[in-house]
Parts: C-alpha cells; sequence; structure tokens
C-alpha cells in the first residue's frame, strides 16, 4: 500500500513520464494577424484526454508582449478551467487574440501549458506543453 493510496489516490501503475495525457491541436482563424493596427483572431484549442483516466484539466496560455487576450494590451496570461475530461474525449476550447498599435511584424510564439490536476485546481499531477506560432503581417 503506497503513501499516496492513505490520501484517496491510486495510480494504477501508470508512469508518468511515460504516458502522454493529452494531445493538443490548435487552429487559427484567421491564420495571420495584422501589424500597428488592432485586429484580431480566434484561437482553437482541441484537447484531448490520452489516458484511461478522467482527467480534471486546465490550460494556461501565455502571449508575447506585442499580443494580448484584451483591446487595452494588458492581458497576456489566461487561465481556462475546462473542468472533467473523460477517457479518450475531446474538449474544444477557443479565444481571442489581438494586436494594439505597437505590435510590429512577425512570427510570434504562444505557449500552452495543459495541466491534470487532482481532486481540485490547486493539485497538480502532470502537465504537457505546446507551442503555436502567429504571423503577424
Amino acid at each position: 500500500m503506497g503513501i499516496l493510496n492513505l490520501f484517496g489516490r491510486n495510480n494504477k501503475g501508470q508512469n508518468p513520464e511515460k504516458t502522454p495525457i493529452y494531445q493538443i491541436f490548435t487552429e487559427w482563424v484567421p491564420y495571420k494577424l495584422y501589424a500597428n493596427k488592432k485586429s484580431s483572431s480566434k484561437l482553437n484549442i482541441k484537447i484531448k484526454n490520452m489516458t484511461n483516466d478522467a482527467a480534471l484539466t486546465s490550460i494556461f496560455i501565455s502571449l508575447p508582449n506585442q499580443l494580448s487576450f484584451d483591446n487595452m494590451g494588458l492581458e497576456k496570461d489566461k487561465i481556462m478551467k475546462l473542468g472533467e475530461i473523460q477517457p479518450h474525449e475531446e474538449k474544444n476550447a477557443s479565444i481571442d487574440v489581438m494586436t494594439n498599435l505597437n505590435s510590429e511584424s512577425g512570427e510570434y510564439t504562444i505557449v500552452l501549458t495543459a495541466t491534470s490536476h487532482y481532486r481540485d485546481y490547486d493539485h497538480v499531477v502532470n502537465s504537457i506543453k505546446k507551442s503555436t506560432t502567429v504571423q503577424v503581417v
């Protein structure tokens, strides 16, 4: 009997380092943003639970300084709580990403971190990162 079994958690023989938790797909609609003016694009995220157990899931999205989630250009990080994803189930989420008057042309990298939680969103079991790029013209 392991120490985690005493607190109600059972790993069921899974090795967290070798088992992929999630598969993350991203899509930009439209696929580019415009420099030196206000424009927006929708980032569509599809996340699939690859384990055999239900997983309480959240996604942390981090943007570079030239992009933001709001019109003012202040909100650079966002946490989306997706709830419990059943085994091999997919969930979709979408969020608007905006440029502002100070955005320069180029490619920008956005980092997505999908996290599996235990009991509540304060306890982290494992996480996986994916980066995607968007072009500003």
